[in-house]
């Protein structure tokens, strides 16, 4: 969503899809492995793709197919800069404190953990006021305050300024 925002070029695999939050962590932890291994498409009960990256899941939501979900990753991970990387979690899809915390502790430079409570201890985490789910996770950040306010959840925090770091 940020990328769009801002009008830039999908330079990740990982836009317009989700993993559960174990999987991201995984595929964090292990990038090089991860870019390396072959999509392999499984059943699902889903009415969107959802594929194998060895032993994770990645759920392509916003794909029609299979094939486009596969050529489209494949397109972005040779675009991938390692030099140049800006990873985000957001407190969503299973994600723990301990997730969290294994997260905060990955050697990015540029790492960001959006939250749905102050979490003091995550050094790279931020707290989005009003987002929390009676599951204790943020809820959708696109979701707009309200009818009238022009403003998602998300524009709380200043991402133009985040990516824009040295």
């Amino acid at each position: 969503m940020i990328l769009h925002e801002l009008g830039e070029r999908f330079n990740s695999p990982t836009v317009n899809l989700f993993f559960k939050a174990e999987d991201y962590l995984k595929f964090l932890e292990n990038l090089d492995y991860y870019l390396k291994r072959a999509l392999v498409e499984v059943g699902s009960e889903k009415n969107y793709p959802v594929a194998k990256l060895d032993d994770i899941t990645i759920y392509f939501m916003h794909y029609s197919s299979f094939d486009e979900a596969k050529i489209t990753w494949q397109k972005r991970v040779a675009r991938i800069n390692k030099n140049n990387l800006y990873v985000i979690f957001v407190q969503q899809s299973g994600c723990t404190e301990q997730v969290l915390e294994a997260f905060d502790k990955l050697p990015y430079k540029h790492k960001l953990a959006l939250t749905a409570k102050p979490m003091p201890e995550i050094k790279c985490s931020y707290c989005i006021h009003g987002t929390a789910q009676p599951n204790g996770e943020v809820m959708d950040l696109c979701k707009y305050e309200g009818k009238f306010t022009g403003k998602r959840w998300i524009d709380e925090y200043d991402y133009v300024g985040f990516l824009n770091k040295k």
